[in-house]
């Protein structure tokens, strides 16, 4: 997700049964006003499949928030604030340097590295981006079962990382 689309996001938004998230705005502030418009392109706005784990975190996290209503944002920091929280954990944990818009990039990176190989198409589809520059992204599309199958797959590997932990 953009940086944006994911500060917009409302607790309405998330289908923890169905495992999605809905993204059909995007956030900014503007001369010390919180703006709520209408995402980048027309293929900005979509719907994600998620894994499992990251729902069952989104509900933790949520559940943690006293008075959160359908239509309350669940990250009410500004893009600032997401910088700094970000600065701060890749810091505590000992990473190198990211900005919030390099995980987006790490994420796309990671969906088509050969461990994954998710096609082109379909990150662009998780993504929101209108054109994938190449062939695929022209005459092919995104079946929801791709996508699905994405989220899964990720779950697997999440899990997988949670085991291991356990086991250390």
């Amino acid at each position: 997700m953009r940086m944006g689309e994911m500060l917009a996001l409302r607790l309405g938004d998330i289908d923890f049964d169905n495992l999605t998230i809905k993204v059909d705005e995007t956030y900014t502030r503007l001369k010390k006003k919180d703006l709520i418009t209408s995402p980048k392109t027309k293929d900005s706005k979509r719907i994600i499949h998620i894994p499992k784990t990251l729902a069952d975190e989104l509900r933790e996290y949520v559940g943690g928030i006293y008075g959160l209503e359908k239509e309350s944002r669940i990250f009410n920091v500004s893009k600032y604030g997401l910088h700094r929280e970000i600065d701060r954990a890749v810091k505590s944990c000992g990473l190198p340097d990211i900005c919030v818009h390099g995980l987006r990039h790490s994420c796309a990176s990671f969906l088509q590295s050969e461990e994954l190989k998710i096609p082109e198409v379909v990150v662009s589809a998780i993504l929101g981006h209108s054109n994938t520059k190449s062939m695929t992204g022209r005459y092919s599309h995104a079946y929801e079962k791709d996508l699905i199958a994405v989220a899964e797959r990720l779950n697997k590997i999440m899990e997988d990382i949670d085991n291991v932990s356990e086991e250390s």
